[in-house]
């Protein structure tokens, strides 16, 4: 008896606990769904805001690119704008195969000189020059033996001279009559029509060391226990102005392939021959037309 009597009360609390389990168990269901549908919508929400930075991002290539050819157009127009005005040739090349000896070509060199303001055909022929650039690369060799030739043929003299040193080197390796030469080493040393450059010959110790060679040995070290400060000093310079030339700075026209410090007797020869010649400091360069 005792135990049934347990039993029916057992059973009474548990139907009086089922209503609200089953409350529970509906709420944390309609939760779960709720929860479900504001991720639902999350992702929904996401997925549009990427769709539409997407589509931004695209927008702003398009633009960009756009304004990018736009741009190029501008520039090119402006180029051809500025050819139409100046009429300066294009490269150095056409510039340097001038000179005021040849008849045909006067004619042009007036259009320039009036064009820069210049009375004097030789003065707008030497400022028409140094209009046009050369975008050649080099390598480490071509910096080492021009420093070094532009060092010992010009050290202690002015930026400009040093400058025109190197261009008549590179003048003559791009030169016609020049053409058994092709690299800076190679017109340095050139001994076809014999010594072209003293340095290569003039010996510094009874060793048989050339000027040249005593030259690269400070290039190579620059060590200040070995050499002067002002050795080192000057073949900086020197490398700085080699690295000029060599991405286009000129002092002389392109067909200047000579240069001596024979000014006054080269001058008088320059004169009589009608050749084309600058002279800067202890130095004349010039156009020889023949050999």
């Amino acid at each position: 008896m005792r135990r049934f009597v347990i039993g029916v009360i057992a059973a009474f609390m548990l139907m009086l606990a089922l209503p609200g389990y089953n409350a529970r168990a509906e709420e944390t269901a309609e939760a779960a769904k709720t929860e479900e549908v504001a991720e639902t919508a999350e992702n929904a929400e996401a997925a549009e805001t990427v769709s539409e930075e997407a589509e931004k991002d695209k927008t702003d290539k398009k633009n960009k690119k756009d304004k990018k050819d736009k741009s190029d157009a501008d520039n090119a127009d402006d180029e051809d704008d500025e050819e139409d005005e100046d009429e300066f040739p294009a490269y150095g090349d056409m510039i340097g195969s001038i000179s005021t000896a040849d008849s045909a070509t006067e004619p042009l060199l007036k259009k320039i000189a009036k064009m820069l303001g210049e009375t004097d055909v030789d003065t707008a022929f030497t400022k028409a020059a140094k209009k046009v650039s050369w975008k050649d690369s080099y390598n480490k060799e071509d910096l080492r033996y021009l420093s070094c030739i532009i060092y010992c043929e010009a050290n202690g003299m002015s930026h400009e001279a040093q400058v025109a040193v190197g261009n008549v080197i590179l003048n003559r390796m791009r030169s016609p009559e020049w053409s058994h030469v092709n690299t800076i080493k190679e017109v340095i040393y050139d001994r076809k029509w014999g010594t072209q450059f003293s340095p290569t010959s003039i010996k510094v110790d009874k060793k048989g060391t050339t000027y040249m060679d005593r030259t690269l040995k400070i290039y190579d070290s620059m060590d200040p226990d070995k050499f002067k400060s002002w050795e080192i000093t000057a073949m900086e310079k020197c490398i700085a102005v080699a690295k000029e030339v060599l991405t286009g700075t000129k002092a002389v026209p392109d067909s200047y392939i000579y240069f001596n410090g024979y000014v006054t007797s080269t001058k008088a020869k320059c004169e009589a021959k009608g050749w084309s010649y600058i002279i800067i400091e202890g130095h004349i360069y010039y156009v020889q037309k023949s050999r």
